[in-house]
């Protein structure tokens, strides 16, 4: 969440920890190769700079308006809530 909220572009391995809400703001490697990480680097490496940068800030948007601390914090309540009942 740290490297989305930066507003810079990141590219991982897909995690089986993270959520399907996350992806359509990551880019992730097709293959655990060195071939897959070196075409996947080359490819986003060659994207515009204005689309990496669009790409970037919509992550850092993302995490901001829905994952702050405030929003985690009301989750972890209401998970407490709901274990308590």
């Amino acid at each position: 969440m740290e490297y989305m909220k930066s507003g810079k572009p990141v590219l991982m391995f897909k995690l089986s920890g993270i959520p399907d809400e996350y992806f359509r703001y990551l880019y992730f490697f097709d293959e655990n190769t060195h071939e897959s990480i070196c075409e996947k680097i080359i490819e986003i490496l060659s994207k515009d700079y204005k689309e990496l940068n669009a790409f970037g800030k919509n992550a850092s948007n993302f995490i901001i308006k829905n994952k702050g601390n405030k929003d985690q914090v009301k989750k972890a309540v209401k998970l407490l809530e709901s274990v308590k009942k």
